[in-house]
């Protein structure tokens, strides 16, 4: 009787390796610029608050430039600063995201007659792929 041996050929192996390999050099960059970008969101929901103060230091037609000016302390990991100037605009500066240039968003306030603020996000620094989607321009 003649022994038959059922492995994977070397072939085999280095094509599995190779399929592999492809994978991962694709999955890792997609898979970081995720964590930076839910980095990056997790920034602008502590920004919330920052919204609430400048919504109500707003006088009928501006913000009140003397409360609202201010430098928010975050106990955030990754929030560098939280800034709302005389015009209630709010600058929000991320660190430590992993990105090689942090992102920095700038939320600028309208308000309609009888109608609740709406917050408009801009990039000011960084690269648009790792803001969330709202931030994107």
């Amino acid at each position: 009787m003649r022994l038959r041996y059922s492995a994977f050929t070397l072939v085999e192996l280095t094509i599995v390796i190779a399929i592999l390999a492809i994978m991962v050099a694709i999955g890792v960059p997609i898979y970081t610029d995720h964590s930076i970008r839910a980095r990056v969101a997790e920034s602008l929901e502590a920004a919330e608050a920052a919204k609430a103060a400048a919504i109500a230091t707003r006088g009928d037609d501006s913000f009140a430039a003397g409360r609202a000016e201010t430098a928010w302390p975050s106990e955030i990991e990754y929030i560098d600063s939280i800034v709302i100037d005389a015009a209630g605009n709010i600058r929000v500066a991320t660190r430590d995201t992993g990105a090689r240039l942090d992102p920095v968003m700038e939320l600028h306030p309208t308000r309609v007659a009888g109608q609740p603020v709406a917050w408009d996000c801009k990039r000011i620094v960084g690269l648009s792929k790792h803001l969330p989607d709202e931030c994107r321009n």
